[in-house]
């Protein structure tokens, strides 16, 4: 919300506190004169700082300016009710049946801002989790790059030690340090890649689950029918992600003997 916005909002709660203060501030002598009255400018004044901050509120700007002027125009009936002394009754009336008719096409709008439907909340929710997981993903696709790299790093530096078979290789500590580094980021990577095929599929789920309610929100604007609590459970069930299952949470810090030979096979092409 921008500063202007802030300020509107604040600008439009003060006129709000000042016009009840007004209303229920005693008549000063009980005769219905032009101070027992708000004025023509101030009722203006009230719309248009009212319509900006409503504009703010609920994003629309024609929503805003109906329910911020129609709710200046009322303010007239309020006077003649609290003020009864100035005898302009009918004209208090008339505005406020203007006031009504302006407001009322712009109700729903603030009524959905206030109180959003189960739909659109969910709907909120799952574009959140979507950003999420999306995120997720990013991070995933670039710690896989740099596994990668480092795994190239390694391999190159292992094999550039010439050593020609692993039980030579066995009584290098330096060697067998980088062979268990080796063997450790293949474990990363295996890691990696199941978490981000497996975000990336929740991602896909998401996706769908919100063009669909989407698609039933556009649909349902035109018939009137608003997305059923019973239908919108069913598709975020289908969204929601199962529960992480058969993930290391840390990579082993022993490895067997047998597995780190196959490795060194691999990396310095004794296996071919």
């Amino acid at each position: 919300m921008t500063i202007f916005a802030i300020a509107m909002l604040g600008l439009g709660l003060f006129l709000v506190l000042y016009t009840i203060a007004f209303l229920l501030r005693p008549a000063a002598d009980g005769t219905g004169t032009k101070k027992d009255s708000l004025g023509c400018g101030f009722v203006f004044l009230a719309g248009l700082v009212w319509s900006l901050a409503l504009t703010s509120y609920l994003g629309d700007r024609g929503a805003g300016f109906r329910l911020g002027f129609g709710g200046a125009l009322i303010l007239p009936a309020l006077v003649a009710i609290f003020r009864p002394g100035r005898k302009r009754i009918v004209h208090a009336a008339v505005l406020f049946v203007v006031a009504v008719i302006l407001a009322s096409s712009a109700s729903p709008k603030l009524k959905k801002r206030i109180r959003p439907d189960a739909a659109l909340t969910r709907l909120e929710e799952m574009r959140s989790a979507e950003q999420d997981v999306s995120a997720r993903v990013e991070k995933a696709r670039l710690l896989a790059k740099e596994l990668e790299a480092d795994r190239a790093t390694l391999a190159r530096e292992v094999k550039s030690r010439g050593v020609a078979d692993f039980e030579a290789a066995a009584k290098d500590p330096d060697l067998m340090r980088l062979l268990k580094e080796l063997a450790e980021i293949d474990r990363l990577q295996a890691l990696t890649r199941g978490k981000l095929e497996y975000d990336r599929a929740a991602s896909e789920r998401i996706a769908s689950a919100i063009r669909r309610v989407e698609r039933l929100e556009r649909a349902g604007e035109l018939t009137g029918e608003s997305v059923s609590r019973t239908e919108l459970n069913a598709i975020i069930e289908e969204a929601r992600n199962p529960a992480d299952v058969g993930i290391p949470s840390s990579v082993e810090t022993h490895l067997e003997r047998t597995r780190l030979e196959t490795l060194f096979d691999d990396v310095t092409g004794q296996g071919n």
